[in-house]
This record gives structure tokens, sequence and C-alpha cells, in this order.
């Protein structure tokens, strides 16, 4: 396992925005993997981490059951790749409550 600094994530792909793309436009790796990932995080100009898989994609009926403890499984890489997202959000400064009031 490796730790990555969330200021070096450049982007998130989820595997819906991947397969709107062609063969053609996609990396080589990417077109070709026999199970797609939930999503890729791209790291610096050339690293690509492809995160999770979907047991059940390509019609595969196997029912897969993975505790949330296990950190593996769809649900939980769809977990990581929205904490992932929210996380790179610009924040906005919000006035605080105490602002407004002025000195008693």
């Amino acid at each position: 396992m490796q730790e990555i600094v969330l200021s070096a994530i450049m982007q998130v792909k989820s595997y819906t925005e991947l397969s709107t793309m062609t063969a053609d436009d996609a990396d080589a790796d990417s077109a070709s993997l026999c199970n797609p990932p939930i999503f890729e995080l791209h790291v610096g100009v050339d690293m690509i981490y492809y995160v999770g898989e979907d047991p059940s994609w390509g019609g595969s009926k196997a029912e897969v059951v993975t505790s949330a403890e296990s950190g593996v499984g769809l649900e939980q890489a769809r977990c990581w790749e929205s904490a992932i997202r929210k996380a790179l959000m610009p924040v906005t400064p919000q006035p605080s409550a105490d602002f407004d009031k002025g000195p008693s």
C-alpha cells in the first residue's frame, strides 16, 4: 500500500467517464482492462492508479460479499472516490456567526 498526498492528485476519473471514451481515446492500459476500475487517480504527469473493481461487471452474477472493514468492494471504492472528490473541492470561506454580532 502506498500513501498518496492529496495535493499530488491531479484528476479523478470515474469509470462512467472512462466508458464513454473509445479505445482510440483511452490509454492502452485502460482500454485493455478485463475488469475495469471504479475510478482512476491521476497523480503527477505520468502516474495513474486504478482503484477498485466491480465484481458484477461483464454480466457476472456471482455474489460477492465484503465487509466494510476489509476495505475492498464496489461500495468502498465508490465511497473513497466520493471522499477524494470532496477533499479536492475548493474551500470557500464563510463568515462566522460571531463576526456579524460586533463587540459586546
